[in-house]
């Protein structure tokens, strides 16, 4: 999987990771860890669209529901440090839903052998799949 993501760096102009690939290309990439849960979340959370200039939520009301179903987060407090990193939606329950990184070229540039630094690419994160089949989960 780190060899998928390292190539995505010279290979293509932006990624959209999902779930678990969210989670694992935002500690790939930043470091940014994922927190194992008490219980597992499953249930609608309702997510507050915090950047709404971004692309990725052109046509989004001010929130929208996304329904969640796993045993683990990131948190936003972990993503203070990275100024490369954008939140673009939450819940109220902590939950981080989208993150965007604009800088992702320059910024793994040091982990990445022979790219170029190129600030215009974009990396985004989202930590939820937005289906559930009728199937329990």
């Amino acid at each position: 999987m780190q060899r998928i993501f390292d190539w995505t760096q010279t290979n293509v102009h932006s990624t959209m990771n999902v779930c678990w690939g969210a989670m694992a290309a935002l500690y790939h990439f930043h470091g940014v860890p994922k927190h194992q849960r008490s219980e597992k979340s499953i249930r609608i959370y309702s997510q507050k669209i915090l950047k709404p200039s971004s692309p990725y939520l052109n046509g989004f009301s001010d929130d929208f529901s996304i329904p969640i179903s796993r045993w683990a987060e990131i948190k936003p407090a972990d993503l203070t440090d990275h100024s490369d990193l954008t939140l673009l939606s939450r819940s109220d329950e902590q939950e981080v839903c989208i993150v965007e990184d604009h800088d992702i070229g320059a910024s793994t540039c040091s982990i990445i052998s022979n790219t170029i630094p190129d600030p215009s690419r974009t990396n985004t994160f989202v930590t939820s799949k937005p289906t559930f089949d009728q199937a329990p989960v």
